[in-house]
């Protein structure tokens, strides 16, 4: 407890003196509804959220925000979180997203980190525009780098933000553009097919077969729904099929998956389609 300030430690990957206190809290948590109520009081006299109602792993997110806060000021909805460190704002707006779903006690943290309703409504006053555009290219460097792709499905959220809707209006300002925009020119730096000519299943579809193919780069990991080997193997199949209705780019993406599919996957140095977070 002097060490940590709190009992919502984690378990240790080398417990100190041989004893992982996390791994006992977590035994003793499991196991609360049977324990002696002297045991309770002494915990909760020790830290009265030893075990609280919601995930633990909250509780160590509040209280590494609140060192931070205890260190650095209260924060502030009213300047959109700016200047805090990524960690934090991320963890942040996700509890605002959330905040109507939050227990009573855990609203009452936040408002000890100077998140109260009051500075929640501030933080929805702030320009909207300038939000949104804002969330969104953080929530697409997140997503790409995450998944090696924009070709999210409408319903996609990402921390709380509505990041497939959101591009979907991106892509229908962009079509009636008469050129590239300079969010556009962002998006296409991220993933080259962000805004495909053709139907963003595909796009994913696309993506899917060419990781199975090759194995996910270095830090992309798979994203909720992605189809499976046998599913990317059938739509590969599909496409040559039907090859007469296929765009001519998307001619070009099919045959360059099956110019891999035939030598075994191996990767091509000299992919114009690449995602340069997914290369």
């Amino acid at each position: 407890m002097a060490r940590h300030g709190h009992l919502a430690v984690p378990h240790a990957d080398a417990p100190q003196d041989g004893f992982d206190l996390g791994r006992w809290l977590a035994n003793l948590r499991a196991a609360s509804a049977g324990l002696p109520p002297e045991y309770v009081r002494v915990l909760a006299e020790l830290d009265v959220w030893w075990n609280p109602p919601w995930p633990i792993s909250w509780q160590r997110a509040w209280h590494r925000a609140r060192a931070h806060a205890l260190a650095h000021g209260p924060v502030s909805g009213g300047d959109n979180l700016a200047g805090l460190p990524r960690w934090l704002e991320r963890w942040l707006r996700r509890q605002i997203a959330e905040y109507s779903q939050l227990a009573a006690e855990q609203q009452q943290l936040l408002a000890q980190l100077g998140l109260t309703p009051a500075e929640i409504d501030r933080f929805h006053a702030w320009p909207a525009r300038r939000r949104s555009v804002m969330h969104g290219l953080e929530a697409t460097h997140d997503y790409a780098a995450s998944h090696g792709h924009l070709a999210v499905s409408q319903l996609t959220s990402h921390d709380g933000f509505a990041l497939g809707k959101w591009l979907n209006q991106v892509r229908h300002r962009q079509r009636t553009a008469t050129q590239p925009t300079r969010l556009g020119r962002q998006l296409t730096a991220l993933d080259t097919w962000w805004n495909p000519p053709w139907p963003l299943d595909w796009q994913r579809y696309y993506w899917a077969t060419r990781h199975h193919l090759h194995g996910l780069p270095e830090g992309v990991v798979w994203w909720p729904g992605a189809p499976e080997e046998a599913q990317t193997q059938q739509w590969l199949h599909e496409q040559q099929a039907s090859w007469q209705h296929l765009h001519n780019e998307q001619k070009a993406l099919v045959g360059r998956l099956a110019t891999d599919q035939s030598t075994g996957g191996s990767p091509r140095s000299d992919r114009p389609d690449s995602s340069p977070l997914s290369s």
